[in-house]
């Protein structure tokens, strides 16, 4: 049902489209049914690839989400008349042997990739990446910065005002129950994902045409 469903739409999901990131619409769409939200799934990754002119891959971890993602977009495809999406797999150094075994069940279809620096040689040289990518830089930042105006906002955060509900916030500062590790002879970085997922991938796009703005189109 949802294959015939999926053809008789499918002139109507390459078109590109504008996705609207709101919390309101969030809210809508988290309220939308699982056959909903495949066929909204459907019409974004249509305009991405209209978008990018077919120049596209999938970073597929090997984990349950990537891996649903990659099935998802395959039915997309077949229904499209499109070749299957590529597929990138970075390999950190930190990964399990069962995602490892897992992942080379796809074959040739999977670009393996691989960081110039190992799990191990960046807890070393940049500190570790603890809490979130969010918190471990503002901790870093507030362990390491000469600007006075930058460890104040990381320690004690800058008061706005919510443009959804009206109400001030506190923006900008360190969660108060991980403030310690900046006096903590510990380095925190945020820097992990960078150096073994991003810059990887950044090679693959640039090696074959692909945009880095791959975020813009809702993806």
């Amino acid at each position: 049902m949802m294959d015939e469903l999926l053809k008789k739409q499918i002139d109507d999901i390459l078109p590109t489209l504008e996705i609207d990131h709101t919390l309101p619409t969030l809210k809508e769409m988290q309220s939308l049914s699982l056959e909903q939200k495949v066929f909204h799934f459907f019409e974004v990754i249509g305009a991405f690839i209209h978008f990018m002119n077919g120049k596209v891959y999938i970073g597929f971890s090997g984990g349950k989400d990537s891996t649903v993602l990659v099935w998802l977009a395959d039915k997309f495809c077949e229904a499209a008349g499109l070749p299957k999406i590529p597929l990138t797999f970075n390999n950190t150094t930190n990964e399990y042997r069962e995602i490892l075994d897992f992942v080379k069940t796809f074959g040739d279809r999977v670009t393996w990739l691989r960081p110039n620096m190992t799990f191990a040689e960046s807890l070393k040289k940049n500190g570790y990446p603890l809490i979130s990518k969010e918190q471990a830089q503002r901790i870093s930042e507030a362990k390491h910065t000469n600007s006075e105006y930058l460890r104040n906002l990381r320690l004690n955060g800058v008061v706005r005002k919510s443009k959804s509900t009206g109400k001030d916030y506190v923006s900008g500062k360190i969660s108060e129950k991980y403030k310690y590790l900046v006096y903590e002879d510990i380095e925190v970085t945020s820097k992990c994902c960078d150096i073994l997922k991003k810059m990887a991938s950044k090679k693959i796009r640039e090696g074959n045409g692909i945009s880095s703005n791959y975020r813009s189109n809702g993806f």
